[in-house]
């Protein structure tokens, strides 16, 4: 069976039908095909928005900052950007550089009409996750600056009508909540019931397999949580300020969810967990998507059952277990082979960090930072619990069952070619974890230190700022140097603590006032 195979046999029947539709229309769209529709020139929507959420892409009329990119602009440029990482290309053609704070109305549409002249003939025109993000933030800029430009409006309409044919049911993810956001919201700004209408109904049917009972989106990136958590806001607000808010009803309840399971994993230091694809600190912050529900008027809804990630808290530790597998099972593109997994926060400060996300690209440092090696739990050497294809794709991958959880103890175990059990407990003065394995072979444990805590190896103990990390059952400890992504292209260092064992490993972490006394 070709790895290609292993990874698409996870698709659905349905799934498997909205593809091959997908690919009949974007051929309709690339021949222009499709029916376009004309804006009223007297239209003029209104301040329908009125939260400025934060992004990370910027704009000054000059140059764009996309992560760590410098691009200049200038009158007839390369918005493909073919020589740099796609996802650079991606969020600069996505327009939300149109949120910058303090940029100038005329220096956005000047670069919105230098887009609109040249995307003729491009491919990316018929990509329906990049038109959902234009449409959105050109929705928006129309909508916070009270603006009527009727080329603008135009593409808004042509874009949208061709958006209608593109829609990406195939991968039931957050590509598909962002066409439903983009229809819906481009709907309200045109005065276009039909495409309110389908945004609605896609928002309404997605939302439903999309949300998890602890309130986690499916596929667990608080990243990715953060933004759909702001998209619904807005669209809540907006329909709202456009006299239709019963029609967006059933995101209330989605919102407190989303709202809470963020509360529930927020680090006390105000970053996140980086789980799967993610970054440490997401945009738009926490507090402000806070701030934005108790305007409207919404409670955040804290979580009732065990989620995907596991709590244990006291004074001095704040520990995240990932007892989830590659999820959604039908989509897992932004998972990472990090089940069981062990992220800790000690006095506010990390101590166990993920590798993190630095890039989409294909290649050795996405594969890296996918792979099972340098995530802070227990593998055998040259296997991977679960079969990474590419940048995106997943063909054999781990079971994993949820044994017992309580306030400080949680116990989980994975099934691939071998069992993983791990157990972990929390008492005031120690973090205990004791790993065990089916297999006869060697096993390692990888522990990823954030360097800041001054790690030192001494007589088989690791000492760091807080606490002193002591190995029962250890057959040999190797430490490396190894650089963790807190953001896109962004790294800090850590070191990377080898630990090799036979069958069962116990690992403590004692507060060194504790260790000493």
């Amino acid at each position: 069976m070709t790895a290609g195979w292993r990874s698409f046999r996870r698709y659905r029947a349905s799934q498997w039908l909205a593809a091959a539709r997908l690919m009949v229309a974007k051929r309709i769209v690339q021949a222009g095909w499709y029916k376009r529709r004309d804006v009223s020139t007297t239209r003029r929507p209104g301040r329908l928005f009125t939260f400025r959420l934060q992004q990370s892409e910027y704009f000054d009329g000059q140059r764009f900052r996309i992560d760590s990119h410098d691009i200049p602009f200038s009158h007839g440029m390369d918005w493909q950007q073919s020589r740099r990482e796609a996802l650079v290309g991606i969020r600069l053609r996505g327009w939300s550089w149109l949120r910058t704070e303090g940029l100038k109305e005329e220096h956005a549409l000047g670069a919105l009409l230098d887009f609109i002249a040249t995307e003729n003939g491009f491919t990316y025109r018929a990509e329906p996750y990049e038109l959902s993000l234009r449409i959105q933030h050109a929705c928006w800029w129309l909508g916070y600056h009270d603006r009527a430009d009727v080329i603008v409006m135009q593409y808004i309409a042509d874009a949208a009508a061709r958006l209608r044919w593109l829609t990406e049911e195939h991968l039931s993810n957050n590509h598909l909540l962002e066409n439903g956001f983009a229809l819906c919201w481009a709907g309200l700004i045109l005065d276009n019931a039909s495409y309110r209408s389908r945004g609605l109904d896609i928002l309404r049917t997605a939302w439903q397999s999309q949300v998890l009972p602890s309130g986690s989106h499916s596929e667990q990136s608080p990243m990715y949580q953060h933004i759909l958590l702001a998209r619904c806001i807005e669209t809540i607000a907006l329909m709202r300020n456009c006299s239709k808010e019963t029609e967006a009803g059933f995101l209330v309840p989605v919102v407190a969810s989303l709202a809470g399971w963020l509360s529930y994993l927020q680090w006390r230091n105000g970053a996140f967990p980086v789980i799967n694809d993610s970054v440490e600190r997401p945009l738009p912050e926490f507090s402000e998507l806070s701030a934005a529900l108790s305007a409207l008027g919404i409670d955040q809804q804290q979580p009732v059952v065990a989620g995907p990630q596991v709590r244990l808290t006291n004074d001095s530790f704040e520990c995240c277990f990932d007892v989830s597998g590659m999820e959604p099972a039908h989509c897992p593109g932004h998972a990472h082979s990090d089940t069981l997994q062990l992220l800790l926060n000690v006095h506010g400060e990390s101590l166990l960090v993920d590798p993190g996300t630095s890039t989409y690209a294909a290649g050795e440092q996405r594969s890296r930072e996918r792979s099972v090696y340098f995530h802070n739990t227990v593998h055998q050497r040259g296997d991977d619990p679960a079969e990474l294809l590419g940048a995106f794709r997943l063909g054999r991958s781990p079971g994993v069952k949820l044994m017992n959880v309580s306030v400080n103890e949680v116990l989980a175990e994975l099934t691939s070619t071998y069992r993983h059990q791990r157990q972990v407990q929390l008492n005031s003065h120690e973090l205990k974890v004791v790993d065990e394995i089916s297999s006869e072979e060697p096993a390692f444990a990888c522990w990823l230190v954030d360097k800041k805590t001054g790690p030192v190896l001494k007589n088989g103990m690791l000492t760091t700022k807080f606490v002193t990390i002591q190995f029962h059952g250890v057959v040999g400890i190797e430490l490396s140097e190894f650089h963790y992504a807190v953001d896109f292209g962004l790294f800090k260092e850590a070191v990377a603590v080898k630990v090799e064992f036979w069958r069962r490993l116990e690992t403590r972490f004692i507060l060194r006032e504790a260790s000493m006394s």
